[in-house]
């Protein structure tokens, strides 16, 4: 995992806001390193420089923290996303793609706990309240918005030729949202090779291969 890596200063910093990005920090690296059943707030207060009780003035509960560490990485993942620019629907869609690649890659170490609480075990486990739960699910609908929005223009301009928009959408979703579980750093291909690769793969899935001038790419 590469982690989000904050100065000495920025951890001692008095700032309320500050202080909590770093202790999201320490979290994320610590959950995705021993895992979050294992992982207990002391441990995270200890790498932020707090003690203990301090850690109760920024976060209520092991529950709260998980809580705070999980959407505001699937926000950033939202608004990266909606962020690219108006395009053409295969260029905008490729686009879309790679910035979830890249986004998701920054914190791969995270993203298998991030899937457990949207759709795995920890998501039946009552960790969040109903509201939570709902920002989440919010989220979610906005991420597949995006790419939905997309394929539909792009079938309506004849670029894409695909049987059920509906699943097409999460085929795609489900091919890019895995890039993380068989990406390795030292393997042939960098970050960006890797996005780009996979953004490519959609679109022939959409549009095949002769729309797009060449074969489908091969990971």
């Amino acid at each position: 995992m590469t982690a989000l890596v904050y100065t000495q200063a920025e951890l001692q910093t008095s700032n309320r806001e500050g202080r909590r990005k770093a202790i999201r920090a320490a979290a994320m690296t610590l959950f995705s390193q021993n895992g979050y059943d294992r992982t207990t707030l002391k441990d995270i207060a200890d790498v932020v420089g707090l003690t203990h009780p301090a850690l109760y003035y920024y976060y209520k509960s092991k529950n709260d923290l998980l809580y705070d560490t999980v959407v505001t990485t699937l926000r950033h993942l939202v608004e990266k996303v909606e962020a690219v620019p108006p395009r053409p629907p295969a260029e905008r869609l490729k686009r879309i793609a790679k910035a979830q690649v890249m986004v998701q890659l920054e914190v791969r170490g995270f993203i298998p706990l991030t899937d457990s609480v949207l759709f795995g075990p920890l998501s039946k486990a009552g960790l969040f309240s109903d509201e939570q739960t709902e920002i989440l699910a919010a989220l979610q609908r906005r991420l597949t918005a995006a790419y939905r929005k997309e394929i539909e223009a792009g079938c309506k301009a004849g670029v894409f030729s695909v049987e059920s928009v509906a699943a097409s959408t999460f085929s795609v979703l489900g091919t890019v949202s895995y890039v993380v579980y068989w990406y390795r750093e030292k393997g042939a291909l960098d970050r960006e090779q890797t996005a780009d690769l996979v953004a490519q793969f959609c679109l022939s899935a959409l549009s095949g291969a002769s729309a797009l001038g060449s074969e489908p790419p091969s990971l």
